[in-house]
């Protein structure tokens, strides 16, 4: 039968009230840091976030050294406030970066009061929302589980979080050429930056691990007779008064039952922590990526090639749509082009390709024409001019019905696309 001081970590006297405070300052912080992002003074970003990842390391590396293995009374207060650290660096973080999505609510030239704007913000709050119900739901299902079980999850949960907070420092120090990668390690560098987003998703993946874990002690519970049983570990925290006197909870059916609706009720906050977990991850995961998936480029259009010209008929584009259209150089470097008509005699001719954005082309929506990157509306009549994130400019001339471009210069081009 455990005793009172097998209770686990949570459970000891302090440590609420340092979590508490980390929650605290890291909401404080977490406006500090969005007010200061909108200001024209605060320019090293990045400077401010490898601070904040160094600190993350440093408390997520405490944890693992003197939380997770059997705790000793003189690693307490440490263990402690490293809790509190991560929990205040980590919602600083977060939060701050939830605050500054109100910023992009609004396009310029656009209403306030648009449906846009309002689904935009329902959407926002129906995800905090959601987020929030879920760890409070996901905290109560897990309560009591076993110390075994939360010290493997919580140290997966903190290595998981540690390695992308490497790859941030790493990142800093390797982009300002501080430190030279050898290319195993740089090709990891690059892994680690393109699936940042996995993160999330393995963190939300080992906390309803947690929750099933702790779902499968209560279903036993709640199933076993009144007059049997072997109390399961942790369990013992339903009744402290009673672990402390190590009186058996299964000699008392009064007590014995209590234990039963206690496991039932986490049963029910189980089951809506799985639920509401699940539709998290799937959030997270599978709506990220349809959210972030960049629109399918249209085929390109036959185009006709005489002697050392590329023609395009101008009946082929005189709709008002984005037109595109792909020559093969000699080396075998397909360069996309766009043509669109402007107003009744004027073109805009341009690489499907821009400066700031790289070779990830543009793509009609709406009868706008948009940047497959970033997702930037193009003015139409400057299609054909240099700036922004306008098409690269592409020499051409009018002569018989048709737009005529020197392969030349769609050869010159290739390293665009290359």
């Amino acid at each position: 039968m455990p005793d009172a001081a097998r209770l686990p970590d949570a459970a000891r006297p302090g440590l609420g009230r340092v979590l508490t405070a980390g929650v605290t300052l890291g909401l404080v912080g977490a406006a500090v840091l969005a007010v200061a992002r909108q200001a024209v003074w605060f320019t090293d970003r990045e400077a401010v976030n490898l601070g904040l990842s160094l600190a993350q390391v440093a408390a997520g590396l405490t944890l693992l050294a003197v939380a997770l293995p059997r705790p000793r009374p003189a690693f307490n207060r440490v263990a402690q406030a490293a809790a509190g650290l991560l929990a205040a660096v980590t919602l600083a973080r977060a939060a701050s970066g939830a605050m500054l999505g109100f910023s992009g609510y609004v396009m310029p030239g656009h209403s306030v009061f648009s449906t846009e704007w309002l689904g935009r913000v329902a959407g926002f709050a129906g995800g905090v929302l959601l987020v929030a119900l879920a760890g409070v739901v996901l905290a109560k299902a897990a309560d009591g589980v076993s110390r075994r079980a939360a010290a493997l999850i919580l140290a997966g949960a903190l290595l998981t979080a540690l390695v992308w907070q490497v790859v941030a420092v790493v990142q800093f120090f390797q982009g300002r050429a501080l430190i030279r990668l050898p290319r195993p390690a740089f090709k990891a560098l690059a892994w680690g930056i393109n699936h940042q987003g996995w993160q999330l998703g393995l963190l939300l993946a080992l906390a309803l691990l947690l929750v099933a874990v702790r779902l499968r002690t209560n279903l036993s519970l709640a199933r076993a007779p009144i007059t049997a049983g072997r109390q399961a570990e942790g369990d013992f925290r339903v009744l402290p008064a009673a672990a402390a006197s190590g009186t058996p909870l299964w000699t008392n059916p009064a007590q014995w039952r209590l234990v039963k609706a206690t496991a039932r009720r986490r049963l029910r906050f189980g089951a809506g922590g799985l639920l509401l977990g699940a539709g998290v991850l799937l959030a997270v995961t599978v709506g990220a990526y349809y959210d972030g998936r960049q629109p399918e480029l249209s085929p390109a259009e036959p185009l006709t090639i005489v002697g050392n010209l590329a023609i395009v008929n101008l009946d082929q584009v005189d709709d008002g749509h984005l037109h595109r259209f792909a020559y093969t150089t000699a080396e075998g470097v397909e360069v996309r082009f766009i043509v669109i008509k402007k107003n009744g005699v004027a073109y805009g001719v341009g690489l499907d390709a821009c400066e700031i954005c790289g070779a990830t082309g543009y793509y009609e929506r709406d009868g706008k024409i948009i940047c497959r990157l970033c997702d930037v509306v193009m003015n139409v009549a400057t299609i054909g001019f240099k700036g922004g994130c306008n098409p690269i400019p592409l020499d051409y001339v009018m002569a018989d019905g048709s737009i005529q471009i020197d392969v030349a210069d769609l050869a010159a081009a290739a390293h665009h696309f290359a």
